[in-house]
Parts: structure tokens; sequence; C-alpha cells
């Protein structure tokens, strides 16, 4: 029996991740086998029908020192790491030990065979039978702590697993349907999975020859950059379409040679590739899926139908030298992306890192909230959904907690017609949002005033804490290897032949490959600055810092004047203003007063709250232009990741994707 992946935007699939009549397991990173055990004999067989027996002789005396006999079982084969986690990596090394040296690879690399199926009991056909029931024969057959064990399912807490998948770089999740029967090879809506895909582009550095019916190509070693070097992280077969095979075995035998091109081993009988001459083209092949937890040096099965050649292009063992002017949450951002690719990166910053708009936003992630046609929703519901994955590698490499959560937005409205006519356009979309009215509002949030009877609740948009987060980013910059230089002022862009070649700070000048211009409302500042490329200019806000303990609001509140946000600890910031006022930062009374009568207005309990600061920095506007400047400029060798306005924190890992994509080509 398949399962179906699951469809639909983020919101649907969480929805569906909640049903109370489906049973949710872990999607373990192994290999499916089903168990046959008959007159005391044991068999393990691939979903391919190939025999597995000799490859796991450990599983296949466990199952047949049970003191049960004509069983069949059906499950998967995993390697777990020392975290306690299938490691795909590690059942790779298993499954390429030789016949010879299986007694070796059992003591050095134990799998488990965790069993979440029966299809039959002593000799009795249970696939006719409940899920629930035949789970409950898999626990009466096995212990708990074993080499074969069962494999647990936990009804309604889909969304938990999921999380935790995201969070620990696991492959993802299983629903079935509770009474549903097994339907041997067909693949039905009742048992469904969502997998967290992990995206990357890799270098093809060695292939095989195809065999039987796919002559083409049979297996491809890839590798990626790791600080500069470029280091094997597995093998692929199974996953790439027609039009990838074509394309790659029409190139690839023109590159094979003799030496390696990358650090460590391809397999054997490949042919290695490495770069011959300025001229010759390796591939680089995109969206393969990662199958172990982020910083695994291997790689497992590419998604189906996800990997293809995005371009044929050198890779060179050179490293390519940028600089990013900026040294906030954008160019941070950006500067550790195109590191983890392999460039060697500089960011200069004028002040200290973070001294501008970056530790000053509120933070937040308003997919829904913030947009303001189908275009912008898109784009912001990518980036805020793109957010779990971006933390949770951060809060990995770091230890640092950046504060992102799930806690919904609540819009206060007046215009009904116009507020039913937006629900509709995300319902649209797939994407949940839900019209309060009367007492609903306060049901959501009980903290919003008694006569504030119109609302948007948009439950998946979120929150981070942006200094947490540029915390992080600088240390995980700083571990990766990017050089952060403060109090470096750039004083123009080097320009030679139309092409920038670098920067000066002062009277030093400093050579690179690119400019990244990162600098939000200083970037149109920078002498050299195309004067066609629109214009950056600050908007001024305000923002006010509360204490309100115990805190009384749950999630962030919009109302006509601003927002309200509350950190969930006590903390709570209300803004903001929009001046335009060149540069001076300031917080007035005026504004003030602005912020905290709407705010107070919106949710009345903060009246009591106590002040505990405020703080003004600047927005980088473009007036003309849609949307912020991300890519490259008319200049040569100069890109742009400036303009976000009011979304910069919400755009920060989407831009870095597009800075690595206009700088690397990937």
């Amino acid at each position: 029996m398949l399962c179906q992946l699951a469809g639909g935007k983020r919101g649907d699939t969480r929805a569906r991740l909640d049903d109370p009549a489906m049973l949710y397991e872990l999607k373990l990173d192994g290999v499916r086998i089903v168990a046959h055990k008959a007159g005391g004999k044991v068999k393990l067989v691939y979903r391919s029908s190939r025999d597995a027996s000799k490859v796991y002789p450990e599983i296949a005396s466990a199952i047949s020192a049970l003191p049960h006999d004509d069983l069949v079982l059906d499950g998967e084969i995993v390697a777990l790491g020392p975290d306690g986690l299938p490691s795909f990596e590690l059942l790779q090394r298993r499954i390429a030990a030789e016949t010879g040296d299986v007694a070796r690879a059992m003591r050095s690399l134990p799998v488990a065979y965790l069993v979440f199926d029966a299809l039959a009991v002593h000799g009795r056909d249970v696939r006719g039978e409940a899920l629930e029931r035949r789970k409950a024969f898999v626990t009466e057959l096995l212990p708990s702590r074993a080499v074969v064990a069962p494999h647990d399912g936990y009804v309604g807490r889909g969304a938990e697993l999921y999380a935790m998948c995201e969070a620990k770089g696991l492959e993802g999740v299983v629903g079935k349907r509770l009474g549903s029967r097994y339907r041997p090879g067909e693949r039905t809506s009742d048992w469904v999975k969502w997998k967290t895909y992990l995206e990357d582009d890799f270098v093809v550095v060695g292939f095989t020859e195809g065999e039987g019916s796919r002559k083409a190509l049979g297996a491809l070693d890839l590798a990626t950059y790791e600080g500069g070097r470029l280091v094997v992280r597995g093998k692929v077969g199974s996953g790439l379409g027609d039009r990838v095979l074509t394309v790659l075995s029409a190139v690839l035998p023109t590159l094979s040679v003799a030496e390696p091109a990358a650090e460590g081993p391809v397999g054997k009988g490949a042919s290695a590739l490495r770069r011959a001459s300025p001229r010759r083209e390796g591939a680089l092949l995109r969206v393969l899926e990662r199958r172990s937890p982020p910083g695994a040096r291997l790689l497992g099965h590419p998604r189906r139908r996800g990997a293809h050649v995005v371009r044929l292009r050198t890779y060179e063992r050179e490293t390519m030298k940028i600089i990013v002017i900026g040294g906030g949450i954008i160019g941070t951002a950006a500067a550790l992306r195109l590191r983890d690719r392999g460039a060697n990166v500089t960011v200069l910053e004028r002040a200290v890192i973070g001294a501008e708009a970056s530790t000053v936003a509120a933070g937040i992630l308003g997919g829904q909230v913030e947009a303001h046609d189908e275009a912008q929703l898109r784009t912001f519901v990518r980036a805020r959904d793109g957010y779990a994955s971006f933390v949770a590698d951060l809060e990995q490499r770091t230890g640092i907690a950046v504060g992102h959560k799930v806690c919904g937005i609540v819009k206060l409205v007046e215009n009904e017609a116009r507020a039913r006519k937006d629900c509709d356009l995300h319902a649209s979309l797939g994407l949940r949002a839900e019209l309060l009215q009367g007492p609903e509002v306060r049901e959501v949030e009980p903290s919003v005033a008694e006569d504030r009877r119109l609302a948007l609740y948009f439950p998946d948009d979120a929150q981070v804490e942006p200094e947490r987060l540029l915390r992080a980013l600088t240390v995980a910059a700083h571990a990766a290897g990017v050089t952060l230089r403060t109090g470096a002022h750039v004083t123009g862009l080097v320009v030679s032949g139309g092409v920038c070649r670098g920067v000066s700070v002062g009277s030093e000048t400093i050579g690179a490959d690119a400019v990244v211009l990162a600098a939000g409302s200083w970037a149109s500042l920078v002498p050299g600055v195309p004067s066609e490329t629109p214009r950056v200019t600050p908007a001024r806000g305000q923002i006010v810092a509360l204490e309100q303990r115990p805190a009384r609001t749950k999630r962030i509140v919009f109302h006509e004047g601003g927002y309200v946000v509350p950190r969930g600890d006590g903390r709570v910031l209300c803004g903001s203003t929009v001046e335009h006022v060149g540069y001076e930062k300031a917080v007035t009374a005026k504004g003030l007063v602005d912020i905290l009568s709407t705010a107070c207005s919106a949710v009345p309990s903060l009246a009591s709250a106590t002040l505990s600061g405020t703080a003004s920095n600047f927005r980088p506007l473009v007036r003309d232009a849609d949307g912020p400047l991300v890519g490259a400029s008319n200049l040569a060798g100069l890109h742009l990741a400036t303009g976000h306005y009011r979304n910069g924190i919400l755009l920060a890992n989407e831009t870095a994707s597009a800075v690595v994509t206009a700088v690397l080509g990937h």
C-alpha cells in the first residue's frame, strides 16, 4: 500500500494534519521492506520484489526468533544516528557494503526494522481489518525495544509531528485513515504523506553507465561546495525524469576524465568529472531533496519529478570573492547563504552590525496581513512559510532561539464588504483566513476592545524577534567564515570597463568579483550607484515597548493606527508611525501619543502596562518601483538587496536566495 503526497498550501496541509480520524506516524528515512515468516524461515523483500535477506541478516534472525509464525509484516529498515534519529547517510553506507562485508557492517552500521503494519498473523490474512486492529496486532507480536519493533502512531497529532520534523530535519509525516483496509500496491487517500522538502543545488562529479531499461545513465555522484571546497555528498539514481537524463547523457560523457573534481569517493564504476579547461562545462542539478538532517554529508533520493538541470556551467575550484555592503538582517542573511555556496564573503558595515532598522523592527511575519494583491500575497506567504526551516537551520548552527512562533494576526477592520473580498481571495489560494464578527473577535483575541466587532483573522501569520535573529545570523556567518567588518564606511564603488570591481573604504580599495548593496535606507547614498537605479528614501517609524505582566494579549493585533505585538512573556511592542522627515532619527511626543492612544483604544488592557522603551529608525522606501530592489543592477557586478520598506524581516530569507541566484547563477 502506497501513500499519496499531500497537496495544497501549507495552511490546508496543517488543517488536515489535525484530523481526529487520522493516525499519524513519522515518515521514516529508510528502506521499505515486507517481511515474510513461514515455517520458521524468513524472507525480506524490497518494494521492487528483490530479496533483501542477505543484506540485513540481523533483521531476518530477529524475526526468525519471534515466538510467532506465518507472519507478513510491513515496515522500514532504518539506521539511527548518535542523536537517535534516522540517518539516511548511515543507511546508504550500510547498503553500499559488499556481500562479504555484511558481518562487519552489522557491527559498525547497525539497523532496525520498524514495523507499522501487519498483513498476515498466524497464517490469517488481516489486510481487510481496520487499521487500528492491524496496529494492535503489531504491538502484540513485537517487543517494544528490539531490533524489530513497532512503529508508533498518534491519533490527531500530525501537526505536532510535522513541526518536530521541520525542526529536526526529518523527512515528514504519514497520515493513515482510521478504519481503513490494507490495499497492496494501491496509492490511495487513506494514506497521505507530508514531506519536509529540503532543496539544494548539486554539481555532478561522477556517473555510471546505464543498463537495462535505462541505458542512457545509471547513477550520478553529486557534490556541493563547502567553504570553497567541492565535496562529494552522495549518489542518486531514482527520481530523474527523461528530460534530465537526456540532457545529462549528452554532456557528461564528453567531460569524463581520470582525475576527480571533488573531495571524497565517487561510486564504484563511476567516471570522474573535472573542469578540463575554462570552456569545458560541468552540469549543475537543482531541486534534489536531502533526506538527512541538515548538516549530514550525504543525500538521499531526489524528489520525484523534482530534479532538473537548470543550466550547464563550469564548476570552478576557485572561490568567488563577494562584498556585501550593509550588516543588517538582509545583508548578513545574504552573506551567510553566499558563503554556504562556497563564496569568499566580506560584509562591510559603516557602524555596528544591526545598527539601524534590523534591531528596531517588530519582527512581524505578516505573509497574509501585509499583502495588498495576489502577486504580493503569493510572495509574502512563500517567505513566511519558509521561515520554519530558515530559523531551524540557524538555531541548529548556533543554539540561539530566535523567537519564531506562529501566533496568528487579528486585523481589526470596518468595511465588511472589503473584508469579505479579501477573505475570498485568500481562500481561493488555499490560505486560511476568517472573517470574525461580533463576539467572534474576542473569542479569538479576548484583549480586543468590546466595541471592535469586525476583524480578519490570519491564523498562520507569525513573528520572530529581530534582535535574536540578527545575533544568530551574525554568529552563524562568523562561524561559516564570513568576514564581518564594522566601522567600514564605503566611500565609493570601484568601476572598471563598465563593471563593478570592488569598493573603496576611505583610502583602501577592496577588490571583488561581485558587490551586493544591502545598505537599507542608505543604499542610494553610496557613491557610484547608477543614477537610473530607483532611489531609496527613509520613512521614519517610531515604536514603543511596554511591559504587561501577566501577559494578556496572545495574538498580534493590527488596528487603524498601527499594531500590537505581544512576545508572550509580558513584553509588548506597539507601533508605528510613518514619517517622511529625511534622516532625522527621533522619538517625538506626537509619535508616542499617536501610537499609545490607538493601541490602547484597540487593546484597552495596555493602558495599565508600564513603559519600558522607545526607538525610531528608517524603513527603506522605493517610491518609483513595485516592491524591493533585489537582483542585478544596471551596473554589471553590482547586485541589489534593498528597498523592502515594511517587510525586510519577512523577506530576508527569500532575498538571500534571490541574491545567490543573481550572483552565482544558481
